[in-house]
């Protein structure tokens, strides 16, 4: 499928004034008033998350124009206005064709066929991961709390299994660090900067077993039907070069988890038993 989507570009020609004074007029310019009401039409419903090739985007984009031609900027291509279009590639995940084996020494192979979504995404057609895989806990590296979830483990090259948010009180309502940092679901960008550091192949992320949710589909269904796409430019348009930056994350299923864990003898209720007791996740 493809989809033609239109990118927002403005340029400022010239400027007749001290840049400081500019800069000082800008920012007087800017008011509580008119900053909310931008961000409730572009973030209004009735735009529906604005994604990639659907109306709601084109709707936002052209309200920007509209908002730069009233600031009296000017496009860089007077020609087509301050829009440049291009080529999406848009592609769906072949479920039936899409699953996780898991290969234990002296066991027959366990394949999950539970959905699980990849970041960034992969624009082949057919994509392949596989390796050791070794698990972390949290994945947290806290040296102010004396707290590490990587001690004696090596990461480098092989696929690595965390939980997301921190560690939490014995009945799950309650995370032990006071902190935002790492209890809020923007916790995995902290963790990530350690951890693609370690330049691991992949990253393995499923919700921390106290919290009771499966998937990411659970709580959040207009992400994981997101990504559950696959969107690139027209391979002319871009530079192959960048389509292999950095280990992908992938978000999957508790199952894939729980068949983890048992395939080493390790189910989640010893996880939890000894995450209570240690405050020191590392399995295995």
């Amino acid at each position: 499928m493809k989809t033609h989507q239109q990118f927002f570009v403005v340029i400022l020609i010239s400027l007749s004034m001290n840049p400081l004074q500019a800069q000082k007029r800008g920012l007087e310019s800017i008011n509580a008033h008119d900053l909310k009401t931008h961000m409730l039409f572009i973030a209004s419903d009735e735009l529906k998350g604005r994604d990639t090739g659907e109306p709601g985007l084109t709707i936002a984009a052209k309200y920007l124009a509209v908002q730069a031609e009233q600031l009296g900027l000017k496009s860089a291509d007077p020609e087509n206005g301050f829009f440049q279009s291009f080529i999406i590639q848009e592609k769906d995940y072949d479920w039936s064709n899409s699953h996780i084996s898991i290969l234990t020494d002296g066991k027959d192979p366990v394949v999950n066929n539970r959905s699980f979504f990849i970041l960034p995404a992969s624009g082949a057609d057919n994509s392949l991961i596989e390796g050791e895989v070794v698990f972390a806990g949290y994945g947290i590296k806290d040296e102010e709390r004396g707290y590490n979830d990587f001690e004696n483990i090596d990461i480098e090259g092989k696929v690595v299994l965390i939980m997301s948010e921190a560690p939490m009180n014995e009945d799950g309502t309650k995370a032990q660090f006071d902190d935002e940092k790492w209890s809020s679901r923007q916790s995995f960008q902290y963790k990530m900067q350690y951890i693609y550091s370690q330049h691991p192949k992949a990253v393995l992320r499923v919700y921390h077993p106290k919290s009771g949710i499966q998937s990411i589909e659970d709580v959040s269904p207009g992400i994981a039907k997101y990504l559950g796409k696959s969107r690139n430019l027209k391979k002319e348009e871009v530079d192959g070069s960048l389509e292999n930056v950095g280990p992908k994350m992938i978000l999957i299923h508790r199952s894939v988890a729980d068949q983890l864990m048992e395939s080493v003898g390790n189910p989640w209720k010893n996880f939890s038993w000894k995450l209570t007791g240690t405050f020191h996740p590392n399995l295995f």
